[in-house]
């Protein structure tokens, strides 16, 4: 799972490159994260050809927000984002 994992990992970032989305500079920082660069795989139940409920499911999942915008506030004098959540691990504000 690890390799099909940086495989993955790879593909994406390429793609996102390719595509100019992203940049080399971009790349070279995300790999330095922590948690490799928030791309995963994920290998599960594969899912039936005639499995409607899974694919609307899974299909909600994918397009939903990673997290809500409403939190999400934007400081023009500093230049910062500040996202604001009940869940803090120990801080007010991110």
């Amino acid at each position: 799972m690890t390799q099909l994992q940086e495989l993955f990992r790879a593909a994406v970032l390429r793609m996102l490159l390719k595509e100019g989305k992203i940049d080399k500079d971009f790349i070279t920082r995300i790999m330095c994260w922590r948690y490799t660069s928030g791309i995963r795989a994920h290998k599960g139940e594969q899912l039936g050809r005639d499995d409607r409920d899974w694919r609307e499911a899974l299909a909600q999942y994918v397009i939903r927000n990673p997290f809500s915008v409403e939190k999400i506030h934007y400081q023009h004098q500093s230049g910062t984002v500040i996202y604001k959540s009940k869940v803090t691990h120990g801080k007010e504000n991110f």
